[in-house]
């Protein structure tokens, strides 16, 4: 039967109230399904970790897709921001490709990247230090490595390149591989001047948390997605202590096959399940393959 005007008007509302995003607190779409299913309220969990660990802490979040991972983050984000905490919220996705594998340098460059452009959106664009993407960009060009000749002019440029350009990502961490050290020392220089400025502003006793979202949806493709499985393992579990970000409480989405990874390492809140009793198509040899099919919402 054809539909109506009416009909096609109606359904066109209905399909983008269920559009797949994160909800904001205080929506009255939002179902507290830890509630349902007897579960501990995990934004709890993650708010405890952070209390009980000043002045820094570093904590993994994890579910299935389309279980509320994000809506719950910013839930997270209002509830620390009402008891006087800065928060910063990033999306992995908008710095680093999904479907390529992901290296230690990539992610310290995009987490400092992405923390000074959200801080920028918040205390404005006179803040009183350098912006991350002009000094990564003056540190690589005062070595050997030579960014003009592969087209990079700028920081933002730069920004650009490591999300969209495999060969010149390839390059850079080849180049950074025996530097790790110097960048990670890099980072946190920038990390401790960005603290200052937010106590500059917001008083000397100030709590600053970090939410990095999204990394779990670095999966891959049928083609490389052992290969970008191995390299999310690498970071958090032989870079782990290199993702700590000094006197800021950090917190990273992580895919939920992780926790079976992981040998030790920070606590890892996990989402409960939207829909019971499915696996994911996966490879036989995935650590997806073998998941059980019901989550709970729990620290490990």
């Amino acid at each position: 039967m054809a539909l109506t005007p009416d009909d096609q008007r109606f359904l066109k509302a209905v399909h983008g109230e269920f559009a797949d995003k994160p909800l904001v607190p205080g929506d009255s779409r939002y179902e507290p399904l830890h509630e349902v299913l007897g579960d501990t309220d995990p934004v709890m969990l993650m708010r405890r970790h952070i209390a009980f660990n000043d002045p820094e802490s570093i904590q993994l979040f994890s579910g299935f897709s389309g279980c509320g991972k994000s809506t719950e983050l910013l839930r997270l984000k209002g509830q620390l921001e009402d008891a006087g905490y800065f928060v910063l919220y990033a999306d992995a996705l908008d710095y680093v490709n999904p479907a390529e594998p992901i290296d230690i340098s990539d992610l310290l460059m995009v987490l400092a990247g992405s923390f000074s452009e959200k801080l920028e959106e918040r205390l404005g664009t006179d803040i009183i230090f350098e912006p991350y993407w002009a000094r990564a960009y003056a540190f690589l060009t005062g070595s050997e490595l030579r960014l003009e000749e592969v087209g990079i002019k700028a920081g933002v440029d730069l920004k650009l390149q490591i999300k969209t350009a495999s060969s010149f990502r390839a390059e850079l961490q080849r180049f950074l591989a025996t530097r790790i050290g110097e960048l990670k020392a890099q980072v946190d220089h920038f990390f401790e001047d960005g603290l200052k400025a937010i106590r500059a502003e917001r008083g000397d006793d100030t709590q600053v948390v970090f939410v990095f979202d999204s990394l779990e949806q670095l999966r891959g493709n049928y083609q490389n997605w052992e290969s970008v499985i191995r390299s999310v393992d690498q970071l958090f579990s032989v870079h782990i202590e290199r993702l700590r970000i000094p006197y800021i409480h950090v917190l990273y989405a992580a895919p939920p096959w992780l926790m079976f990874l992981l040998r030790a390492g920070p606590p890892v809140t996990i989402l409960p399940r939207c829909i019971s009793g499915t696996t994911m198509p996966t490879g036989p040899t995935s650590p997806m393959a073998w998941m059980p099919t019901a989550g709970c919402s729990t620290a490990v």
